[in-house]
C-alpha cells in the first residue's frame, strides 16, 4: 500500500520507466575525450531502450548533426574545445527547445551547476556517476524533464 508522497512518486516513476512498454530513447552525445566517448557508446549499446544516434566531439559538431538527426536526450560534456557545454546549451535551448539535456562533467562546483540549471539543462551528472543512476536519469529526464533527484532543480531558484 502506497502511503507517502515519495512512495507515490517512486511508484509513478516505476510505472513510467517500465522498459517493457517504453519506446527507444534517441540519445545524442557530445564528448571530446575519445576514451570516455567509447565507454559511453558501449554502455548505451547494451542498455535496453536507449539508442545512440548522434556522436560528436564538440558542441559545434553536435549542432551540425542535429540538423539531420532527431534526438530525445543529449548527454553534453561541460568542457570541450571549439564550443563548450554552456555555449552549446544556449543554442540547443533556442534551436531545439524540446530536446532534453543532461550535462556530464567532472566539475561539481556550485556555481557551474547553478549556471547550467539557470540555462535550462534538465540534469547534471558527474562523469563518475554509477551506471544505474545514469540510466535512471536518462529515462527520467526523457519521461518527465527532470532528474530523479530534485537537488539539481533547486539550483534554478537559488
Amino acid at each position: 500500500m502506497i502511503t507517502t508522497f515519495n512512495e507515490k512518486i517512486a511508484h509513478i516513476f516505476t510505472l513510467t520507466l517500465n522498459t517493457e512498454v517504453m519506446q527507444d530513447i534517441k540519445i545524442g552525445l557530445a564528448e571530446d575525450h575519445q576514451k570516455y566517448r567509447d565507454v559511453l557508446k558501449m554502455i548505451l549499446a547494451f542498455t535496453p531502450n536507449l539508442e545512440l544516434v548522434v556522436v560528436a566531439a564538440n558542441g559545434q559538431e553536435l549542432l551540425e548533426k542535429l540538423k539531420t538527426t532527431e534526438v530525445d536526450v543529449i548527454l553534453l560534456d561541460n568542457n570541450m574545445p571549439v564550443m563548450n557545454g554552456m555555449e552549446t546549451l544556449k543554442v540547443l535551448k533556442h534551436d531545439f527547445p524540446f530536446v532534453k539535456t543532461i550535462i556530464m562533467s567532472s566539475n561539481n562546483e556550485y556555481e557551474v551547476v547553478r549556471k547550467y540549471a539557470q540555462l535550462g539543462a534538465n540534469s547534471y551528472l558527474l562523469k563518475n556517476t554509477d551506471y544505474n543512476v545514469m540510466v535512471a536519469t536518462i529515462k527520467s529526464v526523457h519521461a518527465f524533464g527532470i532528474s530523479p533527484s530534485d537537488m539539481f532543480h533547486s539550483q534554478r531558484i537559488a
